[in-house]
């Protein structure tokens, strides 16, 4: 059910993008809960909830999906007690909300946002992170109305006992195939660095 490193590098040689997402990214029982079904369900459950949206549009991505890290730079670390857990959520009613929020602060200064809010604000615009569909909510919520409920959420996870004292990072995407694409762009990157090690 879930890849050996060996297995998810020989997919990236010889299969498309897209059949390594259908099969090993967004679909069946994520690793993190493979021992405990019911723990994704749960977290499913508090995310759907919170955020207000359904349960299909929620994802885990990264090392807690397949075992071990698809990051580049530490591809093949396998998931441990201090791996994070990547959570997608699929909302074009959030994100455009949201988008709107980021139109509106640029025209309002006021009352002004902390350094880190700004700095994050710069890195969402340099890298065309709205352009491309996706944002990281976390690093805005001073800009975002959904702001507090996000963090209210995520931050709720810790009562979850598995999931107290786990880092939660998430981000959200407009639509699913906007969470493909960078998903697409992602396996693109980890091919790349691989291409060059070997």
């Amino acid at each position: 059910m879930y890849p050996s490193e060996e297995e998810f590098k020989r997919a990236l040689r010889s299969r498309p993008f897209d059949w390594i997402i259908d099969r090993y990214l967004l679909r069946g029982l994520p690793f993190y809960s493979a021992r405990e079904p019911a723990l994704h369900d749960e977290m499913l459950r508090a995310v759907s909830t919170g955020l207000r949206v359904t349960r299909p549009d929620i994802g885990v991505v990264g090392s807690a999906r397949v075992g071990f890290s698809l990051a580049p730079y530490k591809f093949g670390e396998p998931f441990s007690e201090s791996s994070d857990l990547d959570v997608i959520v699929v909302s074009s009613r959030l994100f455009d909300a949201s988008w709107v929020d980021i139109l509106r602060r640029r025209t309002n200064p006021s009352p002004p946002l902390s350094t880190s809010t700004r700095a994050s604000l710069r890195r969402h615009r340099k890298k065309h992170y709205v352009y491309n569909g996706w944002m990281y909510p976390d690093d805005i919520v001073e800009v975002l109305e959904i702001g507090p409920l996000w963090l209210r959420t995520f931050r709720g996870l810790a009562r979850i006992p598995e999931l107290a004292g786990r880092p939660v990072g998430a981000r959200l995407y407009r639509t699913w195939d906007h969470a493909r694409l960078y998903l697409r762009w992602s396996l693109s990157m980890v091919k790349e660095s691989q291409d060059k090690i070997e």
